[in-house]
């Protein structure tokens, strides 16, 4: 675990801009936050705890993320640009 971690923000200093490169400006962070342990905690309730079902819950908080980054949270970001009422 300490190999892990090292390593982790090894590169997280040796590569700054790595995720600006991969990602562009689509950030993930807050979507996987909120959806992560719903998904996970049905994975292992219908599947068990193997490998396998650890990657599928991976790849489902992934998607899950993604589809809620692109229709929920961009058309709710930009309402803030048009305000219901103006103050």
């Amino acid at each position: 675990m300490i190999t892990l971690c090292l390593t982790v923000l090894s590169a997280g200093y040796t590569f700054p801009n790595l995720s600006k490169k991969i990602l562009g400006k689509y950030d993930l962070s807050y979507s996987l936050y909120v959806y992560h342990m719903p998904i996970a905690n049905f994975v292992i309730f219908t599947c068990g705890s193997d490998w396998r079902c650890g990657v599928l819950a991976a790849i489902a908080c992934l998607l899950v993320s993604v589809l809620s980054k692109h229709f929920i949270e961009t058309p709710i970001l930009r309402l803030k640009k048009n305000p219901l009422r103006r103050a």
